[in-house]
């Protein structure tokens, strides 16, 4: 699949540098000293024979604060078993309170011998909170429909029955429906691709 906004960051694999980077400066449009969840879209392009799983690891991927000189989310390397060859797979970079000097990063791991190259679509924030839902189109060839269920302890904990749902990446907004756990569906989610719903209702607005 190609990338949805058009846009793709690209190294080869074939050193260890923090050669994709996001630096946000600027957060005054965020929650002050609110946590968010980071996630990261990004594919790989496999250099193994069509059918063998690569080997080690693709890339690592992390937070650093450039004003104190030290690791915001500690890098993670993500091992190459678990990407699938040039389809877009979301991964959670971790949770933490967004800061100027930070930026976010994808990290070659020196693997071109298994995985060539790093495609990076976009690195995304989501406020924490149970109001908010990740799912992810698990079919690696084709786009599929995401059924999505809210929990009835999470109908609950709203005190009322007017739950409306939110893709947060493109704000098209799905009817919520049923008594207790509440189900709604997301169409034509791309293959491997994530979505980040957010739950809105008269006491969440």
């Amino acid at each position: 699949p190609t990338s949805q906004t058009g846009n793709t960051a690209m190294m080869i694999n074939d050193h260890t540098a923090r050669n994709i980077q996001w630096r946000w400066g600027d957060v005054s449009a965020l929650e002050p000293g609110l946590e968010y969840d980071l996630y990261v879209t990004v594919k790989t392009q496999h250099a193994a024979a069509p059918g063998d799983a690569p080997a080690l690891d693709a890339f690592s991927f992390g937070v650093f604060d450039t004003g104190s000189a030290s690791d915001v989310v500690a890098a993670t390397a993500v091992p190459a078993v678990i990407t699938r060859d040039m389809v877009y797979q979301t991964f959670k970079v971790g949770t933490f309170v967004p800061e100027s000097d930070q930026y976010a990063y994808i990290s070659g791991v020196n693997n071109a011998s298994n995985v060539d190259s790093i495609h990076v679509e976009k690195f995304y924030l989501v406020p924490k909170g149970d109001h908010y839902i990740i799912a992810v189109n698990r079919n690696v060839l084709n786009p599929s429909d995401l059924d999505i269920s809210v929990p009835a302890a999470v109908v609950d904990k709203y005190g009322d029955g007017n739950i409306s749902a939110i893709n947060i990446l493109d704000q098209q907004q799905y009817p919520v429906s049923g008594a207790g756990t509440k189900t709604f569906t997301i169409p034509n989610v791309p293959a491997g691709e994530g979505v980040v719903v957010r739950l809105k209702s008269e006491r969440n607005p």
